[in-house]
């Protein structure tokens, strides 16, 4: 059902750390990963479905704009807004509230959910991903992306 568009290794993007890991270089990693679904129509409309039918509306908002949960729709991240990084969020989850998805979704679809994020300005380009660590990126990111 992915047609001719190749994913991520999922195993590769769950080993990945959160951040910098305690006297080792910085984690590039997650600029290795982009979302091969990003300015993909078709994938980010099924993206939105995926994230209503998921009720991830509930706490992040119909408009991304927030709730209980997060904004999604700045590049304000805790746990990174690369697309890696915004995965590995809904695959593993995150502590205080964030359930784990990588069992109820498949890989593809958090990909499109992660697609619909994107679109929404609410992420940050994989390249930028050692910029975005150090917090907002603000308007940077459009001209980037």
């Amino acid at each position: 059902a992915n047609g001719d568009v190749k994913l991520p290794p999922a195993d590769q993007l769950a080993s990945m750390p959160l951040g910098d890991v305690a006297g080792g270089s910085p984690n590039n990693g997650v600029s290795l990963f982009p979302n091969p679904y990003h300015n993909n129509t078709g994938a980010t409309e099924e993206g939105r479905v995926l994230f209503e039918r998921m009720n991830c509306a509930a706490c992040h908002g119909y408009t991304l704009g927030g709730g209980m949960g997060p904004n999604l729709a700045d590049t304000y991240w805790r746990y990174g807004g690369a697309p890696a990084q915004i995965y590995n969020s809904i695959f593993q989850g995150r502590p205080r509230g964030m359930p784990a998805w990588g069992q109820a979704l498949s890989s593809a679809e958090i990909w499109k959910i992660t697609a619909y994020i994107q679109a929404h300005g609410g992420a940050f380009p994989a390249s930028q991903a050692d910029k975005g660590r150090q917090g907002n990126l603000g308007d940077q990111t459009a001209a980037a992306a």
